[in-house]
């Protein structure tokens, strides 16, 4: 997760399936009180708009990527696997265009993502993500020492 090109704030999983085998769909709701990552509608990571205690929240417009990324912390690319193919099926993307003279305009609760029930999980929600972090989450970057002088967010519960 990176907030206004601020990164360090990774959580990594072994996922429950093999990726390669088949679809799976991957999300993101984002709004101005949380971002959260899916897989297959599970919440796998969320990340809270705790800016009011000093965290970093992301304040400028989404990008997406689709790369093969070979740092060292992610793994690394079996580069003699390739060369590398990858198929998308059914993207796509429900947004707000970025307006930099009036960012306010997407928090507008005229937008899905910004109606009230998403500001934050639902109970199954939250009992999914605390399963999956439990079962499948080997690394969270608040678990490192320190991590509360570094990013005031991790001093906050996690769910």
């Amino acid at each position: 997760m990176f907030a206004n090109d601020f990164g360090g704030r990774e959580q990594r999983f072994h996922l429950w399936f093999d990726p390669s085998e088949d679809f799976h769909s991957y999300s993101i709701l984002w709004n101005q009180h949380q971002v959260v990552f899916f897989v297959d509608d599970f919440p796998i990571t969320v990340f809270k708009n705790n800016s009011a205690i000093g965290g970093k929240f992301p304040s400028e417009p989404l990008h997406i990527e689709a790369t093969i990324w070979n740092g060292t912390w992610a793994g690394n690319v079996n580069w003699s696997l390739s060369p590398f193919t990858t198929y998308y099926q059914n993207f796509t993307i429900t947004g707000c265009q970025a307006d930099y003279l009036h960012p306010e305009k997407c928090s507008s609760p005229e937008f899905e993502w910004n109606e009230e029930d998403q500001w934050e999980l639902n109970p199954r929600q939250r009992q999914q993500l605390r399963d999956i972090r439990k079962l499948h989450m080997f690394y969270d970057y608040c678990d490192q020492v320190n991590a509360t002088l570094t990013y005031p967010e991790c001093a906050v519960s996690k769910m």
